[in-house]
Parts: C-alpha cells; sequence; structure tokens
C-alpha cells in the first residue's frame, strides 16, 4: 500500500514551475495528444489529474510542469494544446512567485457531485485535538455528534448509489463504505470481523485511523470520538434504527489497531424513530 499525493498546490525552490488546464470532449487518446505537447519538448510534467468523463463528455485535466532552462513559448505551447481535436479550451496557469504554483482556475472543488474541502494534518490536529484540550468532554461529545451527523449523510449517498448499482444487502453497503472511507483517508478497514442483522451488531478493525493518529502513543484510553460518530451514523441509517460505536482497541494508547463494535444504542425508541 502507497500514499497518493493531492497536489493542488506546490513548492518547489528555485525552480519555474508552470500549471495547465485544458477543458475538453472526452476520447481515446486525447490525454496522450495532450501530454506529447509537453513530451515534445522534453518538458518534465510534475502533476496531473483529470475529472471523470464518460466517452464525448466534457472533462478537465490539470497539471504541473517544470519550465526551469527552458526557452519555450506559451504561446506556442497554448496555440498546439487548443489545436488538438475536441479540445475546448486551454490556460497556461503562471506562477505567482517563483518556486510556487497552485490551480488557481479550477473552483470549486467536488467530490463526486458534492462540493468538497481538503483538510490537511495540522487543521485536523485543531479540530479533533486541540477541541478536546480546550472543551474537554464536551469537546469529545460534539465530535461525536459531528461525526455521526457526516456519517448519516453519508449513509444517505452511499446507500441510494449502491441500491443504483445493485449492492442491495447491507453487508454490500457496508463493505462500499469501508473502501469509500479509505478513498477519503480516514483509515483502512482491516477486516470486518463480525457482521449481523438481527439484531445489528458490527466489529471491525481499522488500522492507519487519522483521529487516533493525531494522539498516537500519548493516551492511556481510546482515543476516538469523531471516527465512532461517523460510523454509528452511518450503522444508524443502514439498519434504521439508532446505533452506538465504541472503540475497545485504538493505536493512540499503543494497540496495533483500533478495534470498533457498533451495536444498537440502548435508549431507542422505535415509535419515536431515529432521533
Amino acid at each position: 500500500m502507497s500514499s497518493f499525493n493531492l497536489q493542488r498546490y506546490m513548492f518547489y525552490k528555485d525552480r519555474s514551475i508552470y500549471g495547465f488546464y485544458v477543458k475538453a470532449r472526452s476520447r481515446p487518446g486525447l490525454a496522450k495528444e495532450i501530454l506529447s505537447v509537453f513530451s515534445n519538448r522534453g518538458i518534465n510534467i510534475l502533476y496531473i489529474s483529470t475529472s471523470v468523463a464518460e466517452l464525448g463528455e466534457e472533462g478537465i485535466m490539470i497539471g504541473f510542469f517544470d519550465l526551469t532552462d527552458h526557452g519555450v513559448s506559451m504561446g506556442q505551447l497554448l496555440k498546439e494544446l487548443r489545436g488538438i481535436r475536441d479540445v475546448e479550451a486551454a490556460t497556461i496557469i503562471p506562477p505567482k512567485f517563483t518556486g510556487f504554483i497552485a490551480d488557481t482556475v479550477s473552483f470549486p472543488l467536488m467530490l463526486s457531485d458534492v462540493r468538497a474541502l481538503l483538510l490537511d494534518e495540522p487543521a485536523l490536529k485543531g479540530l479533533l485535538v486541540d477541541v478536546r484540550e480546550r472543551m474537554g468532554t464536551g469537546g469529545e461529545a460534539m465530535l461525536y455528534h459531528f461525526g455521526f451527523q457526516l456519517g448519516l449523510e453519508w449513509a444517505d449517498y452511499i446507500i441510494r448509489e449502491a441500491d443504483n448499482i445493485g449492492a442491495v444487502e447491507p453487508l454490500e453497503k457496508f463493505s462500499i463504505a469501508a473502501d469509500i472511507f479509505k478513498a477519503h483517508g480516514y483509515g483502512v478497514v482491516e477486516e470486518i470481523t463480525a457482521f449481523r442483522e438481527k439484531p445489528p451488531h458490527i466489529e471491525l478493525k481499522i488500522s492507519g485511523c487519522i483521529e487516533c493518529s493525531l494522539a498516537e502513543g500519548e493516551v492511556e484510553k481510546p482515543f476516538s470520538h469523531f471516527i465512532r460518530g461517523i460510523l454509528a451514523g452511518f450503522s444508524t441509517r443502514l439498519f434504521n434504527r439508532k446505533m452506538f460505536a465504541e472503540e475497545t482497541k485504538c493505536i493512540a494508547r499503543g494497540d496495533p489497531y483500533c478495534k470498533f463494535i457498533i451495536k444498537p444504542k440502548t435508549n431507542y425508541n422505535p415509535l419515536r424513530g431515529i432521533d
């Protein structure tokens, strides 16, 4: 397993870094033609990303490239990019400072069909760690609530899309959610050790839990509240029954992985529904 860098910007000291933005109608071989504009001149592309586009649909390609020691005409690059069949628009993104480039053309950032926001580790630490130090148990309860609401919203989307592709069983939907959980960077569901529908009960092992890794080796009790909330919220929607998640093993206190047990909340009232 290896990491993947979402390079929305980059610092590269003493290098002349530019960006490019291309909007085009998707077809086989189009990406190769776009990239050949750079490769034919010996220009090194440092990063490239594309949006999802089915055949014939409009898509976007964003890239950063190194022009250090290259006497290349920007006008000629643009002329060639715009001259490629099915390319509808092309723009060169100039650096604001030598050694720094950012995608300043595409906004807002989207994840599938919803707007998204990238949070790096320092920002997450401020959200998931510092709030506990400032607010104590009240902060922990707030994090669980935030996670729970996120899990509910996540479940609405995943369950709907899973039904659309024929993955209708609860375990299938939970497995899809586990892959998305990993794809979003929250952690890796290594194993679902127990899954029962009646009564609902789930046990799972997670490695690399982002919340617990922020305090790894620094606490004496399980650290997760936000991730617990996500698991509880998702399971609540999945089973249409108020669920609760408990962490029994945690990397923050030295365990080899985080273990979560998800079970019905004991004070759930079926006559009131999910509250």
